[in-house]
């Protein structure tokens, strides 16, 4: 009973092809290999619908679609598609915009699309709350919020651009095989920072624990070793350890070479010139220097030892000694200057009694 039904139904479809019945008065689907077009077979829920339409040629073997007469979508006989070109250089050309859109509302409300413009071409959505995401096995790998900000390897970038993930490297890098002395620059979230140049020679690291940003050289085959510490409270050291800071806003280990240092301070060492300055005399400073080996107001060798010296503290300091120095002469010379006269008047007693 089913073959003789499904006889009687290709049959009665068959009878159809004395006209063409199109799906509408715009729409065919069309073929030009041979003499006679494809055939359709179209089931609209409610009604089956048959029919045949001679192709225009376009080229040896090719498949087109068309509305209102124009070729929309075909493919030619090398197996290219074009979409809205008949001309297709790619296995897929598309001449116009591509949208993955809802509720027939693109571009206004499109989940993703391509728009061409006169600028250039944007990818995106229209949505002002949704991201887009790019994902492989059912994980974020990159991920634009709505906002804007950016997450590789996280879904919550809370910043322009965030980097995450348990081996995570960001490495711009030259091909080394190709080219001599290539650096790269690479992200290690197990050093917690940047190490940049070939092999790892130098590295920038944010210290969490002792908030601070650690500029490291490479000692055999570690990067370890500090050479430059930016603290966030702004101290600074050159070629020394974190734990040698003090309380120096910079803290050097070895000599600085420069043209010129500028050493600015509060006070000055002009007060030795005052008259109410009281000057020690020449005995009390040779007990002074045979009791503690320096002299008054100058740090003795173990203070320099422990605490170093403060420049400008001590420019002033070596400069009251010779301003001290100074007054010493003058009172010296006064002296000088006297018994220099006494001398004088001495002789002329002298010659005066020879001459009698």
């Amino acid at each position: 009973m089913r073959k003789i039904t499904l006889f009687l139904i290709l049959i009665w479809s068959k009878s159809l092809i004395a006209q063409d019945i199109p799906l509408n008065s715009n729409y065919s689907i069309l073929g030009n290999s041979g003499s006679n077009a494809t055939q359709l077979l179209y089931w609209n829920g409610s009604n089956v619908y048959y029919g045949r339409k001679l192709p225009g040629m376009i080229g040896v073997k090719s498949h087109f679609f068309r509305i209102n007469g124009e070729t929309k979508l075909m493919i030619n006989e090398l197996g290219k598609v074009g979409i809205g070109t008949i001309e297709p250089d790619m296995a897929l050309s598309i001449d116009g915009g591509i949208g993955l859109f809802r509720n027939n509302q693109f571009p206004t409300d499109y989940s993703l699309g391509f728009l061409k413009y006169e600028d250039g071409l944007i990818l995106g959505n229209s949505s002002s709350s949704d991201p887009i995401r790019f994902q492989t096995n059912s994980v974020d790998r990159f991920y634009i919020s709505n906002s804007g900000n950016i997450g590789i390897g996280t879904s919550t970038p809370k910043g322009n651009l965030q980097f995450e993930g348990q081996a995570q490297r960001l490495i711009f890098s030259t091909d080394i095989s190709q080219q001599e002395n290539s650096a790269r620059i690479e992200f290690w979230e197990t050093n917690s920072g940047i190490e940049i140049s070939e092999n790892a020679q130098f590295s920038i690291q944010y210290d969490g624990l002792n908030d601070a940003l650690r500029f490291k050289g490479k000692s055999g085959s570690l990067v370890d070793n500090d050479f430059m510490i930016i603290k966030r409270n702004g101290q600074v050291g050159i070629g020394t350890e974190l734990d040698n800071l003090g309380n120096h806003k910079l803290a050097v280990e070895g000599s600085i070479g420069a043209r010129e240092i500028k050493v600015e301070s509060s006070g000055w060492s002009d007060f030795v010139f005052n008259n109410d300055y009281e000057l020690k005399s020449l005995e009390e400073t040779e007990q002074f220097i045979l009791k503690n080996n320096h002299l008054p107001d100058i740090p003795n060798e173990k203070e320099v030892e422990e605490e170093g010296i403060n420049l400008g503290q001590m420019d002033a300091k070596l400069l009251q000694k010779i301003e001290e120095l100074t007054l010493y002469l003058i009172e010296q010379n006064k002296l000088n200057n006297a018994q220099q006269k006494k001398i004088e008047q001495l002789e002329m007693k002298i010659i005066f009694l020879e001459k009698k």
